[in-house]
């Protein structure tokens, strides 16, 4: 059992299951005496909500991510071109109040990839990639030739597109913003500066960026932030498609491209 995302209790269950047609009952239930007294329920005394189903069990990342992105975790924020964004990075315990504080740089994706456990800084490395938009694991996977950006090939350009999209790692009703929602964001602060870019409704951050040869975060003596966009683009004269981010750097902020095999952050806006 997980409380807040850390392990309380546990315990090994080997006993199987039966298969009934009976109704799934979540906080309830009903037992059935032999003796005549008929059927007593035992109904939870409490509230419960976000209530989720898998067909298999969660990893301790998973689960861990959970509990950092539900809805009480996290509040809103409208920004000054009107639209309604999460107020801090996925996987921030709380609300910038510089843009070096470390506890809101949350986490660091590799595009296109879900909440499977990759994204935490502290997450084990593995060279290789993928070749389906689920590794089935939480490694980072570095690259193990320069001519490589992507840990997914065949690439696929579908993820993270929309609040529907594959792997979308925010939370219910919030998805991956496009480059140009992000650059709108940029053209509406007071200048085109870190220091505006915390100023901003949005307090984006120095939370570094992840690199994908060595898999070291690269924070360059805190002045380097890096955010996914969910715009695919191909630059010209190369072979594959790279995602859009907005670079924070020194005392410039632009969109650049950029390899999907790099963890950079993500900031969920509301669809």
């Amino acid at each position: 059992m997980y409380i807040d995302g850390s392990l309380e209790n546990e315990e090994i269950y080997n006993e199987g299951y039966d298969s009934n047609n009976d109704p799934l009952l979540i906080g309830n239930f009903i037992y059935n005496y032999s003796d005549g007294h008929g059927n007593e329920p035992n109904i939870l005394n409490g509230l419960m909500d976000e209530v989720r189903i898998y067909n298999r069990a969660l990893s301790a990342n998973e689960i861990q991510v959970l509990a950092a992105t539900t809805s009480s975790s996290f509040g809103t924020v409208v920004s000054a071109t009107g639209r309604i964004w999460m107020d801090r990075n996925l996987g921030a315990s709380r609300v910038a109040i510089s843009s070096t504080d470390s506890l809101a740089f949350g986490d660091l994706y590799q595009w296109g990839r879900g909440a499977d456990g990759h994204q935490l800084r502290t997450s084990a490395i593995r060279f290789g990639t993928s070749s389906t938009p689920d590794p089935g694991h939480g490694y980072f996977f570095l690259m193990a030739s320069s001519s490589e950006s992507d840990w997914l090939y065949p690439q696929n350009n579908r993820l993270w597109q929309g609040v529907t999209g594959v792997n979308n790692p925010c939370p219910a009703g919030f998805r991956i913003p496009t480059s140009t929602e992000l650059n709108t964001e940029r053209l509406s602060w007071a200048s085109n500066t870190p220091d505006a870019a915390f100023a901003a409704p949005l307090k984006l951050v120095f939370g570094g960026r992840r690199d994908n040869n060595t898999g070291e975060i690269r924070i360059n003596d805190l002045s380097l932030g890096s955010y996914w966009t969910s715009t695919v683009h191909r630059p010209s004269g190369l072979w594959e498609d790279f995602a859009q981010a907005l670079y924070i750097w020194a005392d410039n902020v632009f969109i650049e491209d950029l390899g999907r095999g790099f963890g950079s952050s993500v900031r969920c806006i509301q669809d």
